[in-house]
């Protein structure tokens, strides 16, 4: 077996460790690592398979196009499982759960608490996939003589390493690691519910706190109008062009006038539905997918409500601090 390969069972039996733990840190750490063994599996694979292409039989012409050849041994790691893809190594299914998980690495991290709900379950399903490409994206093995054997080799793989059952390293890593409690489904539909339950709170504090005393309809309106007119790329060209010689109430009413939202009402009810659409998935993989469509759906409107609510905080100190100092 090579040292890739130990490494691979090393740091998939690392993650179900920190997956045991429980905690959405250890889980994210688990997500992390997986994601190196997928990242690293799916470029050795790319490698090999170009390898022996390029050492065929003299005369015979290469199977893989210069950019075929060139996305497989390149930087971008999408370009790279769309060519495992290509040869079958990884079905359609594999490969977008691959991309949507991948993009999980950064939004674990960096996100922080916002998928603490999530992460156990994301890394525990990215795991299951990682296992699944270990059976079949491993190309070759053999045994380096007097390596030293790590304990985890030694629980997957087994002291005759002579004889390396990958179909026993994959039931051994299967069943090692930790039983979930919910279906991934369930967990992403929960979340969303959270998701769009608190906005419904921002919502509600705003009718209730505003001195314009509005009506749910009447925020969700302006909200979008004020996002549009002071951010979209067209409006921003228009209050360019008439910088410094124009008035601002005309302009504003201008813009208003070919202006449509997005929502005419208030989507929250619509939210809430995608969540339940989310909760009845055929699938793990159907689930992320409802789960990622909602997530898209759901940042344009919440961004806008909670940056409402934040300028409507703010506003209410300033009106409390200047009571406090007269």
């Amino acid at each position: 077996m090579t040292n890739r390969t130990f490494m691979a069972i090393d740091q998939l039996d690392l993650a179900i460790e920190q997956l045991k733990v429980g905690t959405p840190s250890y889980a994210r750490f688990a997500h992390i690592l997986v994601d190196n063994i997928v990242e690293l599996l799916v470029h050795h694979y790319c490698e090999y398979v170009i390898m022996q292409d390029k050492y065929r039989l003299v005369g015979l012409e290469p199977k893989y196009t210069t950019e075929q050849r060139a996305d497989a041994l390149g930087q971008r790691f999408d370009k790279k499982v769309k060519f495992c893809k290509f040869l079958n190594g990884i079905s359609q299914d594999e490969a977008d759960a691959i991309m949507i998980l991948h993009q999980y690495r950064n939004e674990l991290y960096h996100s922080g608490v916002i998928h603490d709900a999530i992460a156990w379950d994301l890394a525990w399903y990215y795991h299951s996939i990682a296992t699944l490409l270990f059976s079949k994206l491993v190309s070759y093995t053999h045994y380096m003589i007097g390596e030293e054997l790590s304990d985890a080799i030694k629980k997957h793989v087994g002291k005759d390493t002579w004889c390396f059952d990958c179909a026993r390293v994959v039931s051994s890593l299967n069943e090692a690691r930790p039983t979930r409690k919910l279906k991934l489904s369930v967990v992403l539909a929960n979340s969303a519910v959270s998701h769009v339950e608190s906005v419904i709170e921002s919502l509600d504090y705003i009718v209730r706190n505003s001195p314009q005393s509005p009506t749910e309809d009447s925020v969700v309106r302006d909200v979008q109008l004020s996002d549009y007119l002071y951010n979209d790329p067209f409006a921003k060209t228009v209050w360019e062009k008439v910088k410094g010689h124009h008035n601002t109430r005309q302009t504003s009413a201008f813009l208003e006038s070919i202006w449509a939202p997005r929502y005419s009402s208030n989507p929250l009810p619509g939210f809430l539905r995608q969540a339940d659409r989310i909760r009845n998935s055929a699938n793990d993989l159907n689930a992320l997918k409802n789960f990622e469509k909602f997530k898209s759906d759901f940042f344009y409107f919440s961004t806008l409500i909670m940056r409402e609510e934040e300028m409507l905080d703010d506003y209410i100190q300033m009106q409390e601090d200047a009571y406090r100092d007269r």
